[in-house]
């Protein structure tokens, strides 16, 4: 089923996938639009995808992707999904993160993380350094989950 789709799409929906299982919050990015925030994704995409086998009720499910706030999303949109704990970040453990990170170089055209979350949360530079904590605190947060699998 997966291989009906773009690469980012399939990326982007085996992340949903996850989140939709996994129960865990998600950030969720577009192109042109402000992101969504503290979301989970309906468990009906995960239970849809890994139990029935019918591709137009795949199909119709992420033209609709169903959110915990309401929201009706479709994964063409989507630009990132950002993984977060199930009980959200505290603003004490955001506050506690090292800024300075945001200025690292993670692409080989010079962009840092502080560009990559700029241009993903479509933020103005008022609101930039709030979404760059929690990108942070996200990549933290998954690096110890799979470090706790990989063991």
């Amino acid at each position: 089923m997966l291989a009906h789709f773009k690469p980012h799409e399939q990326v982007v929906l085996t992340q949903l996938i996850t989140l939709s299982l996994s129960g865990e919050l998600c950030d969720i990015t577009f192109v042109h639009r402000k992101p969504i925030l503290d979301v989970f994704v309906s468990r009906e995409l995960g239970t849809l995808f890994t139990a029935d086998k019918s591709v137009t009720k795949k199909i119709k499910l992420i033209s609709q992707i169903e959110l915990s706030n309401g929201e009706r999303i479709w994964l063409k949109r989507i630009s990132m999904v950002i993984m977060m704990p199930k009980e959200g970040f505290s603003e004490r453990d955001l506050q506690a993160l090292d800024i300075g990170r945001a200025e690292q170089i993670i692409w080989e055209d010079e962009k840092t993380i502080r560009d990559l979350v700029r241009d993903s949360y479509c933020c103005d530079a008022a609101d930039e350094d709030k979404y760059i904590r929690r990108f942070l605190a996200s990549r933290d947060y998954e690096e110890r989950i799979y470090a706790k699998y990989s063991d």
